[in-house]
C-alpha cells in the first residue's frame, strides 16, 4: 500500500513539474474519476458480494441472486459514472474516452475483490495499483523523448497503463480464480431474497461509499469553475501532497483496530482516539515541514490556511477510523443509514455552495468541517456500543 502510494506520489510531482497548468487539471481529475470507479463501479453490489459468498480451500460459491444484482448495478454504473465524468472533465469524444476508462477500471477493481475473497491480497492490490507503476514509467519515456508532458499523452499513458495492468494481473491469476468460481443457491432460499435484502444492504453500502467519493474530490472537481487555472493547479498540487500519507495511516489504524474487536477485546474509544490523533498530528507535522523545506525543487506553492484546514481533515479522519471500525462491528444499520442520510444532504449543500461561490479557502474549510461534523456523530454513536 505504500508502494503505491508514493507512486501516486511521484507521478503528481512528474506530471506538475513538466506539462502545462491545463495538462495537469486533467491528470488530476482522471485521477479523481478512477477513484471514482475503484468504489462505485458495481454501485456497492460488490459488498454485497463480499458479505455473502461462501469461501471454502478449493472455491467461491457466490449466490446466482447476487451475481444478477451485480450485473444490474454494472450496466448502470457503466452509464451513469461516464456521464457523470463528463461533468468536471473535457477530453476529445468524451462519453467513449470515459467509458473505455470506466471498462477498465472497473475490471480490474472487480478482479481485486475476487482476488481478495482468495486471499490473494498481493495480487488483489497489484489490480487495482499495477497502473500507476506503469504510468510512471511511461511519463519517464516521454520525458526523454519529448521533454514535455501533453494532455493527449497523459490520456495514452492513462488508458494504456490501464490495459496493461489488467493484462498482467489477468495472466497471473487468471486460471486459478477460473476454477476457483462456483455459483451456488440464491442467499436467502428464494429468488425474491434479492429485491428485499440485497437490495437494503447495498443501498446501505452505496449511500456510505457515495458520501466519501464525494467528500474525498468535491472541492478539487468544483473550485475549476471557481478559480483561474494557475489558481487552481496550485491548489490541486498543494492538497494533493498534503493529503498523501493520511491515508495509509487510517487504513491501518481502522483496520487493526476491527481485528481487535472482531477478536472480542475491548477498547477505550477515548483514549484510543486520543492516542492516534497525536500520533497522526505529529506524523503530519514533520511530513509538512520536509514538504515546506523541499517547496522549491518540487515546485511547490505552499499555503498556510490550506495547511491548516488539511491538519483539522488529519486529526479527524484518522480516528475515525475506529470509530468507523466499532460503529461498522457493532453498529445498527438505522443509525448508519440515518447518519449517512443527514451527512449526504450537508455534502450536497457544501456542493452547491462551492459551485456558485466558493474559493479555495472555503471550499477545504467545508471539507474540514463536515469530517468534524462526522467524527463527532460517529463518536456519539460508538459510546453506544463501548
Amino acid at each position: 500500500m505504500l508502494g503505491t502510494s508514493l507512486c501516486t506520489f511521484i507521478s503528481i510531482i512528474i506530471v506538475k513539474n513538466n506539462s502545462d497548468g491545463e495538462s495537469f487539471a486533467l491528470f488530476s481529475l482522471l485521477q479523481i474519476y478512477i477513484g471514482y470507479l475503484f468504489t462505485l463501479s458495481f454501485l456497492s453490489s460488490d459488498s454485497v458480494l463480499i458479505r455473502h459468498t461462501t469461501i471454502t480451500s478449493e472455491a467461491l460459491f457466490i449466490p446466482k441472486n447476487v451475481i444478477t444484482q451485480l450485473k444490474r448495478s454494472y450496466a448502470a454504473s457503466a452509464i451513469v459514472l461516464p456521464c457523470v465524468g463528463m461533468l468536471f472533465i473535457e477530453t476529445p469524444n468524451d462519453y467513449s474516452i470515459l467509458l473505455i476508462i470506466f471498462i477498465l477500471s472497473s475490471l480490474s477493481f472487480g478482479l481485486s475483490i475476487l482476488l481478495r475473497l482468495r486471499a490473494e491480497f498481493s495480487h488483489s492490490i497489484l489490480a487495482i495499483n499495477a497502473w500507476k507503476i506503469i504510468s510512471i514509467v511511461i511519463f519517464s519515456v516521454v520525458l526523454i523523448v519529448n521533454g514535455s508532458i501533453t494532455k493527449s499523452i497523459i490520456l495514452t499513458a492513462v488508458i494504456a497503463s490501464l490495459i496493461t495492468s489488467l493484462i498482467f494481473t489477468l495472466s497471473l491469476t487468471y486460471k486459478k480464480l477460473v476454477t476457483s468460481i462456483k455459483i451456488s443457491e440464491p442467499t436467502g432460499g428464494n429468488e425474491d431474497y434479492k429485491e428485499t435484502e440485497i437490495f437494503k444492504l447495498q443501498y446501505t453500502y452505496l449511500i456510505s461509499f457515495l458520501f466519501f467519493a464525494i467528500l474525498g474530490s468535491f472541492d478539487r472537481v468544483l473550485l475549476q469553475y471557481r478559480v483561474d487555472i494557475n489558481t487552481y493547479t496550485s491548489y490541486l498540487y498543494l492538497v494533493s501532497m498534503l493529503i498523501f500519507p493520511i491515508g495509509i495511516i487510517g487504513n491501518y489504524v481502522g483496520y487493526r483496530e476491527l481485528v481487535f474487536i472482531k477478536k472480542g477485546k475491548k477498547i477505550n474509544i477515548t483514549t484510543s482516539i486520543v492516542k492516534v490523533s497525536s500520533f497522526s498530528t505529529i506524523l503530519f507535522l514533520i511530513y509538512s515541514s520536509l514538504l515546506y523545506l523541499a517547496r522549491d525543487i518540487i515546485n511547490l506553492e505552499f499555503n498556510y490556511k490550506i495547511w491548516l484546514a488539511v491538519l483539522i481533515v488529519v486529526i479527524c479522519k484518522v480516528p475515525y477510523s475506529i470509530l468507523s471500525a466499532v460503529v461498522g462491528a457493532k453498529g445498527e444499520s438505522s443509525d448508519l443509514i440515518t447518519i449517512n442520510h443527514f451527512f449526504l444532504l450537508t455534502l450536497v449543500a457544501a456542493c452547491i455552495y462551492t459551485y456558485f461561490h466558493g474559493n479555495i479557502y472555503t471550499s477545504i474549510y467545508l471539507v474540514s468541517s463536515i469530517w468534524t461534523l462526522r467524527v463527532i456523530f460517529y463518536y456519539c454513536v460508538a459510546k453506544k456500543y463501548t
